[in-house]
């Protein structure tokens, strides 16, 4: 019985110490400098994702080395959650060059993540670039992408008053989903001025 209860006691007392232990960590988020060791971690991804996140959400995550560092995952790291990270830092920090960075992660033949394509999608909402718009176009043709990305897709195009565009939004009303039917209606209304229903 002593010994079943000493067992139970250093269970207890362990499971214990880790909450507190994991309660601490909550209240003390990493360093500037641990976030950016933990964003070039070549070993793991998922502390590359942390970092990349952190640095993002940070008032220097647009510092030039951090844009660089970004823009670098979103060509060569092979992890698709990195990628999707190190393109939402671009949507918050970058320029209208990097909207031609991103636009290639939309072609599902390019990208098999639904996730990466997601993060493109809502990225091209904040980032504008007239070169971007046929590969916004046929992301908005696509019945077979998601239609998240889809319905993003039509948001972003409602930055951009081309003839194109228009007759793009106009054929996505005619959507059997709803979400794409309103990004569309709004992306017009935008556009237009005009309420289409």
């Amino acid at each position: 019985k002593l010994c079943l209860f000493a067992m139970c006691t250093f269970f207890f007392v362990g499971c214990v110490s880790d909450d507190f232990n994991n309660m601490a960590q909550g209240f003390s988020p990493p360093t500037p400098r641990e976030a950016a060791l933990m964003a070039v971690d070549q070993y793991d991804a998922d502390e590359r994702r942390t970092g990349i996140t952190l640095l993002a959400n940070s008032p220097f995550g647009g510092s030039p080395e951090y844009l660089d560092l970004y823009r670098d995952y979103v060509i060569e790291d092979r992890d698709p959650l990195v990628r999707a990270a190190s393109i939402k830092a671009l949507a918050r920090f970058g320029d209208p060059d990097d909207a031609l960075l991103i636009a290639p992660w939309l072609n599902r033949s390019n990208e098999e993540s639904a996730q990466v394509r997601r993060a493109s999608s809502t990225a091209l909402q904040r980032l504008h670039n007239t070169s971007v718009v046929p590969t916004l176009l046929r992301s908005l043709r696509d019945q077979d992408e998601e239609s998240q990305v889809r319905a993003s897709v039509a948001t972003a195009l409602g930055q951009y008053p081309e003839n194109q565009v228009f007759t793009g939004l106009i054929a996505a009303l005619q959507s059997s989903d709803f979400a794409i039917n309103l990004s569309a209606a709004q992306s017009l209304h935008s556009l237009t001025g005009q309420v289409f229903g």
